[in-house]
């Protein structure tokens, strides 16, 4: 009917993992439309009130007015049994059955998120909602906690300082345990063990129930921010304790974390020696924490913090990410080295969103081109200098990989988030010679402390297998110093000789370069070690049809992810295969793919809007 809801096949998968759920229960009814003629007799049961329909041969049952992804979801569940309410109405006509889906679907009202987190509270099973609320709750009464009696519980403001609703302490604590509470709930239910993942600091300590542990960590950190910037913290007119702010000391406290980690030190003092730092940037360049400086985006002062409290080399805006939907997201090999990561374009009206694309890439653009010692010569000439940075590309028309190079550049340092010390664009003689080796060149520090110089190489080829091929053999020339072009100079050992010759063009501190130098060749003395890795990019060409632009908006994305997934897993393992084959098997990879629609005309538009 031209008045339902299409139907949404991530939402049917997902009430279908919600039945897995011992306790799943559906306490709306099913709204059914149902014609008399189509019925032969009514008749009362046994059991009072519940009533036998009985129908013709051939009759059409009914029609779902409301409660069709449910059903769905609970035929889609295997072994689920329920029993359901449903209402019923009789002969309705098309625009009456409009008429009560409208009611039904606009009058709804959202339950408030802190009531839903407080209800965790009363829960017997142990959760990472429950834990979240109950570390606000004790948060928020603990007189010795920066948020006490700070925090809107169950939504309600009782005080002049609760900017914070404890939803959104809690929304945003998740983040730090897991990015599936709803799975993590159901299997703790079920009797299994989560899965480890080591980008939530505080998984690990859920898993083994030391919630204690997550609240003191907690308290230091904030702790340390109320601390370092009192009157900051105790205002209404500062962003800290506003959502803003939260959010964003949020997203910032897994890089202290890690370095805190390092240092065997999580201490509210270890963390204030971070936030005096912040501080002393903040006085010298005249910084108030407020919106008109920060921003009211999460993300800008996210972006803000984490510059005050380290030096940031990496791309400072991330909204390139904000250009793709990511698809999968999984590891090549079975010690979950290596890993792929699949990005398609965000689609519109059943069409990749190129232009949106081209216009994140503007500013990237800058920094994968040029070197930071001509980005600050050009500081204050903002159009020189994207003039300077253009200049670095071949013509668009004759160019067959620059834009591959630019998309690596870009994932590796807003995804993996691994800083670039040379790209290959940059240390070109002219617009048409370049330099051999890696197209870039990035350094990534571990978990463990230790580091990985990443290499990249990047691929556009109509076939993906294609695509592979040639980038992983190239990377087994380069490695092995394999120049069939005759040159000698060219290969891993060249290329951390280019870098150490051009570091000084570079604006690094004499520490960052000695750091830096560190990276490059090692020496006995050093705590750490360093590895050197691949960065991958891969473009290739998915074919769409006519026809399958004339499709409804959402069946086309759910068709053509569907399509860009399997043409993608069913490379995996030939991938893992190559690499061994190579002899590369002893390096980590990180591999970006992105499917195009004409892939030799969409990069050679694409470039050409980014670069004239």
């Amino acid at each position: 009917m031209v008045w339902q809801r299409e139907l949404q096949e991530m939402r049917v998968k997902e009430i279908a993992k919600y039945c897995d759920d011992p306790d799943a229960t559906f306490p709306t009814p099913i709204v059914l439309s149902i014609r008399s003629e189509d019925v032969e007799s009514i008749k009362e049961t046994s059991i009072s009130g519940v009533y036998e329909l009985n129908y013709y041969d051939n009759a059409k049952i009914a029609e779902i007015l409301d409660g069709q992804h449910r059903v769905e979801g609970i035929k889609a569940a295997n072994g689920f049994i329920t029993e359901m309410m449903v209402a019923i109405m009789f002969d309705l006509t098309e625009e009456e059955k409009a008429y009560v889906f409208s009611t039904i679907n606009s009058n709804q009202k959202k339950v408030d998120k802190s009531l839903i987190y407080d209800l965790f509270d009363v829960s017997e099973e142990r959760s990472p909602y429950k834990t979240c609320h109950e570390i606000a709750r004790i948060m928020n009464s603990s007189e010795d906690s920066p948020f006490y009696n700070r925090l809107k519980m169950l939504g309600k403001k009782n005080g002049e300082m609760e900017f914070l609703s404890q939803g959104t302490f809690v929304t945003y604590m998740l983040r730090l345990i897991t990015n599936t509470p709803q799975e993590d709930m159901i299997t703790i239910k079920n009797g299994k063990q989560i899965k480890e993942n080591n980008k939530f600091i505080f998984r690990e300590f859920f898993a083994q129930e030391k919630d204690n542990v997550i609240l003191k960590i907690l308290m230091n950190y904030f702790g340390a921010v109320s601390e370092i910037f009192p009157e900051e913290w105790n205002s209404k007119e500062y962003i800290l304790t506003k959502t803003t702010g939260y959010g964003a000391l949020i997203k910032t406290l897994p890089l202290y974390y890690h370095k805190g980690e390092e240092q065997q030190d999580l201490s509210k003092d270890f963390f204030k020696s971070l936030f005096e730092k912040a501080k002393k940037i903040i006085i010298n360049e005249n910084i108030e924490l407020t919106s008109v400086d920060i921003g009211s985006d999460k993300n800008d002062t996210f972006l803000k913090y984490k510059e005050m409290i380290e030096v940031n080399i990496s791309l400072e805006n991330t909204d390139f990410l904000n250009s793709f939907d990511l698809l999968l997201e999984t590891t090549i090999d079975k010690h979950q080295r290596d890993r792929l990561n699949l990005y398609a374009l965000k689609i519109n009206a059943n069409e990749f969103n190129y232009n949106n694309l081209q216009e994140q890439l503007v500013d990237p653009m800058i920094d994968y081109a040029v070197s930071r010692e001509v980005k600050k010569q050009y500081s204050n000439r903002p159009g020189a200098l994207s003039k300077k940075a253009r200049e670095k590309f071949k013509e668009y028309s004759k160019n067959d990989g620059e834009l591959g190079e630019l998309l690596l550049f870009c994932f590796l340092e807003a995804q993996l988030n691994a800083p670039k010390i040379l790209s290959k664009l940059e240390l070109k003689t002219s617009t048409s010679l370049y330099v051999n080796g890696a197209d870039g060149v990035h350094f990534l520090e571990l978990e463990d402390g230790n580091y990985q110089l990443i290499f990249g190489e990047s691929k556009m080829y109509k076939e993906i297998k294609t695509a592979f091929d040639r980038a992983l053999k190239s990377l087994y020339e380069f490695k092995n110093e394999i120049n069939e072009k005759g040159e000698s100079k060219s290969g891993i050992n060249y290329e951390k000789s280019l870098i150490s010759d051009n570091l000084s063009k570079e604006t690094f501190s004499d520490d960052e370069k000695k750091f830096l130098k560190a990276l490059i060749y090692p020496s006995e003395n050093q705590n750490f070690y360093v590895d050197d890795a691949f960065g991958i990019f891969v473009g290739f060409e998915i074919e769409v049809s006519e026809d399958e632009k004339c499709m409804p908006n959402t069946k086309f994305r759910e068709l053509i992810h569907k399509r860009i997934v399997e043409e993608v897993e069913g490379c995996i393992e030939e991938i893992g295969k190559k690499i061994k084959s190579y002899g590369l098997q002893g390096h980590d990879f990180y591999v970006y793919v992105v499917p195009f629609t004409d892939i030799d005309s969409s990069r050679k538009e694409i470039l050409k809007e980014v670069v004239s």
